[in-house]
């Protein structure tokens, strides 16, 4: 169906029909879960020729239906590569984890995993280089829902496996990993679901250290105890008459 849907889509006599057609299934409560999943693979294979199948996406997202949400995070990773639409697709997460509805917000979060397990030619997380923008608030946001969650999923393991590894074997990037993650747990006004945020980073950090395959498990937990060391120290409710060593002034 999927393949046959973009064919129909892009002929150059029945196109027009059949993008305005599927375009209307998005918002029909009797469409199942299974068509909209389908649907999602159609208008990211059409976007390149018709930029207009971005917006049904983001319909998409609005969607409860079991696995829709995963499906436009699949489509959003994969349109990621396109420098051509780049910029839009990060216009569009930002938006969707300011936004009150929770559809969305599931679908950014779900979808800035994908990316988060992206990798560069030189095997680095290609979410680095956005940290080092001028604008990188929205990857630390995307870490912040992910840790938010009440359960961690597979996904979020695997983007945090992906980070860890490169802060575990690559000196230069070791900082810059660590202060995205330890921003995500902290920088957000008041005490609402920071304790949350540190479990899972706790969760993730154990999970590494005894399933990740660089290095060896001592190393692996050496690097872990530094994350959660710089993340003790980076709290801002952390009292002031504790150093880290001993009590202030021994």
């Amino acid at each position: 169906a999927h393949g046959l849907l973009v064919i129909l889509s892009l002929d150059q006599q029945v196109g027009s029909r059949v993008r305005k057609a599927i375009g209307a299934w998005v918002n029909q409560e009797s469409a199942s879960p299974a068509l909209l999943r389908t649907l999602a693979g159609v208008f990211k294979d059409l976007t390149p020729a018709h930029d207009q199948m971005l917006g049904h996406l983001s319909d998409l997202a609005r969607s409860t239906k079991e696995g829709v949400a995963d499906a436009v995070g699949e489509a959003i990773n994969d349109l990621w590569s396109d420098d051509e639409f780049r910029s839009r697709l990060r216009d569009t997460l930002i938006l969707w984890f300011d936004d009150e509805q929770e559809p969305l917000q599931q679908a950014a979060a779900g979808a800035f995993l994908y990316l988060a397990m992206q990798r560069d030619p030189d095997g680095q997380p290609t979410l680095l280089h956005e940290v080092q923008a001028s604008d990188h608030s929205w990857v630390i946001r995307g870490w912040r829902a992910a840790l938010e969650a009440r359960e961690s999923a597979p996904l979020a393991y695997r983007a945090f496996m992906t980070w860890l590894d490169t802060a575990a074997t690559r000196d230069a990037s070791r900082d810059l990993v660590f202060a995205t993650l330890v921003s995500a747990v902290h920088d957000a006004p008041g005490y609402d679901l920071r304790g949350q945020r540190l479990l899972n980073l706790g969760r993730l950090g154990e999970r590494w250290v005894l399933q990740g395959e660089v290095l060896d498990e001592l190393e692996r937990n050496i690097i872990r105890h530094e994350l959660e060391r710089r993340t003790r120290l980076a709290d801002p409710h952390r009292p002031v008459v504790q150093a880290e060593d001993g009590p202030a002034g021994a």
